[in-house]
């Protein structure tokens, strides 16, 4: 691959990327968190200040309004940060189940700025801006000086070796990427953070964190407590679990370059000829052997893969995600 390709940058350094458009929630009031447990599929009451988890939020039918980190700030109250331009759609739908609880919602997604690093070296450059890095688990958060740093989903290298990612984000001040550059990420565009998404088969805010899909679907075994009390779509999720019912499965699909070209969102995926699913994302870049598309597939479907496009049918492989996450008790 060439140097110059993202994903050779994650190897031996550190690449930055902005995710300024990340919805990011405050909640606060005596009632936060006993409201927030209440919505929440993972069980999010016991957690102290300084705590953090992955969350999902679903509808009553169990379909993703989103996926946040759920951020106990002690006093301050709760932060979530959401997807890309979420922040109306997660304060509308939080307020939807607000009765006479004391809970305030403030939409901070405009204020501040955010970021994420990723790389075999990001653990020592996030360590430079906000201590307490190397030590942080999945979905685990350190805050310092107005600055909170969260560990998020991992990202894969050119050889697929998993490496560390961060979500940086200050809630009050800009600059963050350029706090991180400083400390010796190299910067990306866009295209090349989406790639580096794909490639480690990580959901994202339009293909696959959509009420088109239930958590399950998407192998978001890490944001589901099994023995949490109910919630919103608590009964959904629990039949599909109990009864083997879930008939998707997120994959991820290595194609050449000729394919990824011309493959778009929504295009289908047959095995063996049958039809059995839909591309969900594609890479604006080529990521090599590792997966240029994610798609949603029938849960079973064995055989040769292909995938139409332009009125073309390529060849393709439907590998396991990197970012997808085993079922726990």
């Amino acid at each position: 691959m060439a140097a110059t390709d993202p994903l050779a940058q994650l190897t031996d350094g550190a690449a930055v990327w902005s995710a300024d458009e990340r919805a990011r929630l405050a909640v606060t009031g005596a009632d936060a968190r006993a409201f927030l447990h209440r919505l929440s599929t993972n069980h999010v009451g016991d957690l102290a200040a300084g705590q953090g988890r992955l969350n999902a939020l679903v509808t009553d039918k169990g379909r993703v309004v989103d996926l946040v980190h759920h951020l106990d700030r002690g006093d301050a109250g709760v932060l979530l940060v959401g997807s890309a331009g979420r922040g109306p759609t997660l304060l509308a739908w939080l307020d939807r189940f607000l009765f006479s609880e004391k809970v305030e919602l403030a939409d901070g997604s405009e204020h501040g700025s955010c970021a994420e690093v990723a790389g075999a070296r990001a653990p020592d450059v996030a360590e430079r801006i906000v201590s307490g890095a190397g030590a942080l688990a999945p979905w685990a958060f350190v805050e310092r000086g107005g600055r909170l740093l969260v560990r998020g989903f991992d990202r894969v290298d050119a050889k697929g070796t998993r490496v560390s990612s961060y979500l940086l984000v200050d809630l009050e001040r800009t600059g963050v990427v350029e706090a991180l550059v400083a400390a010796g990420a190299a910067r990306l565009e866009p295209d090349d953070a989406e790639a580096l998404r794909v490639a480690a088969g990580v959901p994202g805010d339009t293909g696959e964190l959509t009420d088109a899909f239930n958590p399950l679907e998407l192998a978001l075994h890490d944001a589901v407590h099994w023995a949490k009390g109910c919630y919103i779509g608590q009964e959904v999720i629990a039949r599909l679990d109990s009864y083997a019912k879930v008939g998707r499965k997120l994959v991820g699909l290595v194609l050449d370059d000729a394919a990824r070209a011309h493959l778009t969102p929504g295009a289908p995926v047959r095995v063996d000829g049958a039809l059995v699913g839909v591309v969900t994302s594609v890479s604006p870049r080529h990521n090599g052997a590792l997966p240029s598309a994610l798609a949603a597939i029938a849960v079973g479907a064995q055989g040769a893969v292909e995938v139409q496009a332009a009125e073309r049918t390529f060849a393709s492989e439907a590998v396991a995600r990197s970012a997808a996450q085993a079922p726990h008790s």
